[in-house]
């Protein structure tokens, strides 16, 4: 998927995440003179995040 954010949440074996579920996770670090999360590349790269 193309995005600059995304939303994540995970349950299961009685164990649960919700630290990004209903705020948004920057997948792009950098950010322009506007304060966007943003950056020019010419591929799409991929963000990995990994649950405990």
């Amino acid at each position: 998927m193309n995005a600059r954010t995304a939303r994540i949440w995970a349950e299961g074996g009685g164990s649960q995440y919700y630290e990004f579920k209903n705020k948004d996770l920057a997948l792009v670090p950098e950010v322009d003179g506007d304060g966007d999360h943003r950056y020019l590349a010419e591929d799409i790269d991929v963000f990995y995040f990994t649950v405990h």
